[in-house]
């Protein structure tokens, strides 16, 4: 997936956004929040995935994350 990035941003709590939400991680990463599920195994816990990778992930509630401005998706 090709991501355009800008940098007008806000920095807010990962329980500060809403489900469907685009932000950045702490790493650099493009990433929405998706509702708090458990993993195929039932033993990783996950509320976001990277949309480049496609990759699952779980953020606490206390981390930063920070949220551009807009966010598109481009299908060509």
């Amino acid at each position: 997936m090709k991501i355009e990035r800008k940098d007008k941003q806000v920095t807010l709590y990962f329980r500060e956004i809403e489900e469907g939400t685009v932000f950045i991680s702490g790493d650099g990463d493009v990433c929405m929040k998706t509702s708090h599920f458990k993993d195929s195994d039932g033993n990783e816990e996950c509320d976001a995935v990277i949309l480049e990778t496609g990759e699952f992930v779980f953020f606490e509630g206390y981390e930063f994350v920070i949220l551009p401005m807009s966010a598109k998706l481009v299908i060509e």
